[in-house]
């Protein structure tokens, strides 16, 4: 045997630990976000621990760090390891002398799956075939007897009938029904088995996610759990784990474990109308109500509310919003999904060092109620420290109309980000002309300091037209032309104006208004039966249009502003939907230096492809959703 080979193999198992972190910080580097990435890095991490003890040891831990029910590979691999008990792994323990897989545990994350949500259905309607109590809301509240009748009414089927259960619009065999019951028991059990050995082994539980209405609360945390291992938690989020059955149980759990975690910094409890096992408002109420006394350390806190138009449902929530009593004195990021009419200019006075607010209501009485202009003191700003806001556009209007119009005195918002919903495309119509003004006058007080400017569109359904006009687009950022960051959902086909014309003013206006932009994207929304994309003539159009409007757009930006900084514009373009091959983002890049334009590439994106046109090469392509490549010269 060679012993140099020997003595170098001994030197690398003998690599101190800090050595060994920085190779599992490397590996797990997250230059790319995809999950496919993040798979294949814990993969490579997987087997450098069978290398030899030392690696065992000082990688198993990277493993377990962040835990969530959402990726198969952790389901399949990962949980069932962390719910393995000492007497299980008591010869790997005893050989490599290394502690339980819980104890790494820093983020768990427990959110329904597809399966488990199927499963949850199956089980309610075999329950209700046969005639049993009423199926619990959430689904997973199985007691013996339940299962029992369940698998009873499996076996009576006759293997050989081919029997279906329509659920949702899919139908599942008797087969598969049987591998879904199956499943969400052995969910249930497996779960409950990590919190035991996290709460009987670890200490170090920073963030705890629970969003899944199959997990009641109760049930995760038993009796003999040791809510004190929670002390360090830092970041709490709960879903509709509160069920009608044991509602009063639940309560006092979330209490006790907010009370206990201390350090608790960021809450977000999810009690969104979607959602089976949410609280009624009276209840949610007396929840938000002790929340100052067992969390008075939150900086950040996200509610989702169930959605009412109805005040009388309302007036519970009301109640604490306006309580002096309900005030966090560290808050300052705040994110609010309530769609209800109630009014919430009260909490966000008591709390005036708001810097990161996310507000979304689509009743706008929620701020700018006539009731408001009583309750600011004079030279009194509303919310005075708030750089980020995301919302809707009638909030963001209701929020700079609460401020006295004087510039001294308004928020120094960076940040605006503008979410459009159904209701909300209005912006962009004749019927919208009202909130339209009132949008652009909102931008228009914040202009001195608005920065970024980001206009989305949340319906993502390529069969509607979605999308701004580009009137309405010009008046934005003429509103604010000091932006460096602009994105925006723009129509591309306005009836009104032709569509090689419209391409040149979007460019020519963005370009000439907004001297200092860094940074511009633009999402292109096109009718759906607005051009054949699988015409090769269709493309080299498509791609001509945006190139000259682009490049003429780019040479008149020079020529009007030829002191202008040395900056880099991106645009980027997406595709409006999630494909199987994923979104599709491209960018073309200009760079200005010493009055020189110089285009690298060029990218444009369509409803259904991305496209690319590289100058140096002189080739143009379109990437389409089934993965397939046309080049055209």
């Amino acid at each position: 045997m060679d012993h140099t080979i020997v003595h170098s193999q001994t030197l690398f198992m003998t690599l101190s630990k800090e050595i060994i972190t920085l190779i599992a910080e490397e590996i797990l580097a997250e230059e790319d976000c995809s999950y496919s990435h993040q798979l294949e890095a814990y993969r490579v991490l997987a087997h450098l621990t069978l290398t030899c003890r030392a690696f065992y040891l000082g990688f198993n831990g990277f493993l377990y760090e962040n835990i969530s029910t959402l990726h198969k590979y952790f389901n399949a691999g990962i949980m069932k390891t962390l719910a393995l008990s000492d007497e299980e792994r008591s010869a790997l323990s005893h050989a490599l002398r290394s502690p339980h897989p819980a104890s790494f545990v820093k983020y768990l994350q427990i959110v329904s799956t597809r399966d488990f949500f199927i499963a949850s259905g199956i089980r309610a309607r075999i329950l209700s075939k046969l005639d049993c109590s009423e199926p619990q809301e959430g689904g997973f509240e199985l007691d013996e007897k339940d299962w029992a009748d369940a698998e009873e009414e499996i076996e009576r089927i006759d293997k050989t009938e081919s029997w279906t259960e329509e659920l949702d619009g899919m139908y599942v065999t008797r087969s598969q029904t049987e591998k879904y019951l199956r499943n969400l028991a052995r969910f249930q059990n497996q779960i409950r088995l990590v919190l035991h050995n996290i709460a009987k082994h670890g200490s170090m539980l920073y963030r705890l996610e629970i969003r899944c209405e199959l997990a009641p609360l109760p049930f995760l945390f038993e009796r003999s759990f040791d809510l004190s291992r929670l002390s360090l938690l830092k970041e709490l989020v709960l879903g509709p784990s509160f069920p009608q059955r044991n509602l009063g149980e639940c309560l006092v759990l979330l209490g006790k474990i907010c009370s206990i975690s201390r350090n608790l910094v960021s809450l977000e409890l999810n009690w969104d109308q979607n959602f089976m096992c949410a609280p009624p408002p009276e209840i949610s109420s007396q929840v938000l109500s002790t929340l100052p006394k067992n969390c008075p350390g939150l900086e950040e806190i996200t509610l989702r509310l169930q959605s009412s138009a109805d005040p009388d449902l309302c007036v519970p929530l009301q109640q604490v919003f306006d309580s002096p009593d309900f005030v966090f004195p560290k808050l300052n990021k705040c994110h609010l999904y309530i769609n209800k009419t109630m009014d919430i200019t009260a909490f966000f006075l008591r709390h005036p060092a708001i810097q990161n607010l996310k507000y979304y209501n689509r009743f706008h009485e929620s701020i700018n109620d006539p009731r408001f202009g009583k309750r600011l003191e004079p030279g009194q700003v509303f919310l005075p420290n708030l750089t980020y806001f995301e919302g809707f556009a009638l909030n963001f209007v209701a929020i700079c109309c609460s401020n006295p119009n004087s510039e001294s005195v308004l928020p120094p918002l960076d940040t605006v980000e503008i979410n459009l919903d159904e209701e909300e495309e209005r912006l962009g119509s004749e019927d919208g002309l009202e909130l339209q003004v009132a949008f652009v006058d909102a931008l228009r007080s914040t202009s001195l300091t608005v920065k970024k400017l980001l206009s989305l569109s949340s319906n993502f359904d390529v069969k509607e037209d979605r999308g701004l006009p580009l009137d309405v687009i010009i008046a934005m950022i003429q509103a604010c032309p000091g932006l460096t960051h602009f994105e925006c959902t723009f129509y591309a086909f306005d009836t009104h104006v032709p569509y090689e014309f419209g391409q040149h003013s979007f460019y020519n206006s963005i370009l000439s208004h907004l001297p200092l932009l860094e940074s511009l994207t633009v999402y292109y929304e096109y009718p759906q039966d607005s051009f054949d994309i699988l015409s090769a003539e269709a493309l080299r159009r498509e791609r001509s249009i945006h190139y000259e409007a682009i490049l003429n757009s780019l040479r008149y930006a020079r020529q009007q502003q030829a002191s202008r900084k040395r900056q880099t514009i991106n645009w980027d373009g997406l595709v409006r939907k999630d494909y199987k091959q994923g979104d599709r983002r491209g960018d073309m890049r200009n760079d200005m230096q010493d009055n020189e334009l110089r285009l690298d590439r060029v990218e444009v994106s369509a409803r259904m492809m991305v496209g690319s046109y590289d100058l140096q090469e002189r080739r143009f392509c379109f990437v389409y959703e089934d993965g397939g490549i046309i080049e055209l010269d």
